[in-house]
């Protein structure tokens, strides 16, 4: 798909789902979603204490690695990120955390207009923040959690701006060090879609090697099927009547599972954001209220994108 009409596509998707989050409207996020540890290191490296920050991000694992970055990205200042940056230049982990900040500034600035309200100055701050983020990210190879944050991201940033060879390419040394990272299969589900002008065979092949670790798995089938919703098409076949059945099935099954075996993992509340708009919109009632109470105002980039 040419670079102008992924863009134009990703304003016309980004609208429909604002649109579709009335509820929410409004909502500042506490992206650490309540977590001690992560509000450490971002007070710690408000406060200029690098090497004590660092350490603290060094003893993340992956899952917290993703939200300790979106916390002092989305709720920090940019300036203080610089200033890290500056004072330690040789720190790949400033990059990593200042890679996602442009790879953020680069969604808010498109943002959520039709694709006739783009201007010029959106259309350029957007690329232009997507080739800084990915020129910082692109330079991380110290341990493996922060290669496989750092390759998670590139695929975000290359497939939106149509570079789909890359975001591949991305994706596949990610899952070479980590088969079950969550967020590389959010982002390659993505864009592993017939609205990216993907043949279908591609989205039935993921879906076919899509891995049974559970958090990932009913993450992914939870947002193809809200993805089917906005592009009012069935990715996993058939018709969109189908879809309802597929879908309510689905939902009581994943209930199901985390009532078995309840995720302790930070990212689980990307799993009950989709649960509660899923459930909303096939008009699964008790399960739209069990997984809205767990979101708990802890709203996730996907479904919802960035509320500040």
């Amino acid at each position: 798909m040419p670079l102008i009409s992924t863009i134009l596509f990703i304003i016309l998707i980004g609208y429909y789902l604002h649109s579709k989050r009335p509820t929410f409207g409004g909502k500042k996020v506490d992206y650490s979603f309540g977590d001690i540890d992560i509000q450490k290191i971002k007070s710690k490296i408000e406060e200029g204490e690098y090497t004590s920050a660092e350490f603290l991000i060094q003893q993340l694992e992956t899952d917290d690695l993703r939200q300790a970055i979106d916390h002092v990205t989305l709720n920090g200042s940019v300036d203080v990120l610089l200033q890290w940056k500056e004072e330690s230049q040789n720190s790949q982990i400033a990059d990593l955390f200042l890679g996602a900040y442009y790879m953020h500034t680069a969604s808010l600035n498109r943002g959520y207009g039709f694709a006739g309200q783009l201007s010029d100055q959106q259309e350029n701050l957007f690329l232009d923040y997507s080739d800084q983020s990915v020129e910082l990210l692109e330079k991380i190879d110290t341990d493996d959690v922060m290669k496989v944050e750092a390759y998670s991201r590139l695929v975000r940033i290359l497939g939106s701006t149509g570079d789909h060879e890359g975001a591949q390419h991305y994706f596949q040394k990610c899952i070479e060090i980590d088969p079950t990272h969550l967020w590389a299969h959010i982002e390659y589900a993505e864009i592993s879609q017939p609205k990216w002008g993907v043949d279908v065979a591609a989205t039935n092949q993921f879906i076919d090697d899509l891995t049974e670790e559970p958090l990932v798995n009913q993450v992914i089938y939870l947002k193809l099927v809200w993805d089917s919703v906005l592009a009012k098409e069935n990715l996993f076949g058939g018709s969109m009547t189908d879809l309802k059945e597929q879908a309510k099935a689905l939902l009581f099954e994943i209930d199901a599972e985390v009532n078995n075996q309840p995720h302790t993992s930070i990212q689980r509340y990307v799993l009950y954001n989709y649960m509660t708009v899923v459930a909303e919109e096939f008009g699964i009632r008790v399960l739209n209220q069990k997984y809205n109470k767990l979101v708990n105002n802890h709203f996730t980039l996907y479904p919802f994108g960035i509320m500040k």
